[in-house]
């Protein structure tokens, strides 16, 4: 049996805004923000991402995108049969 309290690990070394829940909004402004940054839209980003067609995939704004690419599809009513 682990020592390590519930508030270790990998998932609660994160900071707080990583952690909480984003509201509908919230994720829709993150990924138009990104959109506009990179000049691509996250049905683009997504595809290439996943298909491995990204350099820098790894890079924490490329990770944090896919994330959100994944909710959104996740909550999305085409997602959720996908």
């Amino acid at each position: 049996m682990s020592t390590e309290s519930e508030e270790s690990g990998p998932v609660h070394n994160l900071p707080p805004t990583t952690r909480r829940r984003l509201s509908d909004v919230e994720l829709r402004a993150e990924l138009s923000r990104l959109e506009d940054t990179y000049h691509m839209s996250s049905a683009e980003f997504y595809d290439a991402f996943r298909e491995g067609q990204l350099p820098n995939a790894d890079s924490p704004d490329f990770m944090r995108w896919a994330g959100l690419c994944y909710m959104a599809l996740a909550h999305s009513p085409q997602g959720a049969s996908s």
